[in-house]
């Protein structure tokens, strides 16, 4: 939810009040280790599926360079404490034409992986295997992790806080995730699940910078966002706020003009694909991860926010 809308920029009652805190400090974005989790401190493995698979063990780096290896360990991370069937593991690798070996390949890949990351963190589950790893220890899972304590905090009203970690859970990505299960069908769908939270994710700590009065630091970000996808009318709204409240006002207009052509486009090539005759792709291709940092809060700035008022799409009507 937008804290505040086109419609709302001429008012001069959007502040947050006795909640405007005086800047947004970012927290160590260290791992946090849940309750229930103490294992964790005797381990000393993680893996990150947020761009290319990167395994540290600990003696350090754990360098994987066999596709079949990274592909098994790449399925199991994302979805980590899930039984995979032998089947779906072999599906992930091979796709539709497997050797007949493969099921002896299989075995082999996961001793591997034993050897490398230690015996018990790829547990014989019956049918399968499973990765033994708690939110921390795997990145895409310690992204939704931090997401989730980001929104609480922001539902609570604790801004400073919910900035803060969903900072942390956006400075996580280093490119599209899970590339080496782009040919699984499974694992192309998880990955663009990630990737559509990191949109929103991206947006939500945009609009809270915004809410702590840093408009003119998100300035360029906000522009960089608009002109990746023009099509998200939020990061319009966003970027229209922004300039706006930076006394930018004929700047604002001018993008408010360009969300409105953005949608034009958008409503005319829809027209042009139901025409008679008209061809198209037939299969979209993955949105490829932000790679943008967050701006750092400066302690001297007072936070001047709005109040919510609804959805705050930008009414390109």
């Amino acid at each position: 939810m937008l804290l505040c809308g086109w419609d709302d920029l001429s008012s001069s009652g959007c502040t947050l009040g006795a909640h405007s805190p005086s800047a947004v400090s970012r927290r160590s974005h260290a791992p946090k280790v849940p309750t229930g989790h103490a294992l964790y401190a005797f381990r000393t493995v993680h893996l990150r599926v947020l761009g290319p698979l990167e395994v540290s063990g600990p003696t350090g780096d754990v360098a994987l360079t066999g596709r079949n290896d990274r592909t098994v360990l790449t399925a199991l991370a994302a979805w980590p404490n899930e039984a995979l069937s032998a089947d779906r593991l072999v599906d992930a690798v091979w796709g539709e034409r497997p050797p007949r070996s493969s099921s002896k390949v299989l075995q082999n890949v996961v001793l591997r992986l034993r050897k490398h990351l230690g015996g018990s963190l790829i547990e014989t589950r019956p049918g399968g295997y499973a990765l033994r790893a708690s939110d921390v220890e795997v990145d895409s899972r310690r992204f939704e992790l931090m997401v989730r304590e980001g929104r609480a905090h922001a539902q609570n009203r604790d801004l400073v806080a919910a900035a803060a970690d969903l900072a942390g859970a956006v400075d996580l990505w280093r490119g599209p995730p899970l590339p080496e299960l782009c040919d699984w069908p499974p694992g192309r769908s998880e990955a663009a699940r990630l990737e559509e939270l990191h949109r929103s994710v991206t947006e939500e700590l945009a609009e809270l910078e915004l809410a702590c009065g840093h408009h003119q630091e998100w300035i360029p970000v906000l522009e960089s966002l608009v002109s990746e996808e023009p099509l998200r009318e939020r990061r319009w709204a966003l970027l229209i706020v922004a300039l706006y409240r930076c006394g930018r006002q004929a700047d604002a207009l001018r993008a408010y003009q360009r969300a409105r052509g953005a949608r034009r486009g958008r409503s005319g090539a829809r027209s042009r694909a139901r025409a008679p005759g008209a061809t198209g792709r037939g299969a979209r291709q993955l949105p490829r991860a932000r790679e943008h940092k967050p701006c750092r809060s400066r302690t001297s700035e007072r936070a001047r926010g709005p109040t919510a008022v609804g959805n705050g799409d930008v009414p390109l009507h």
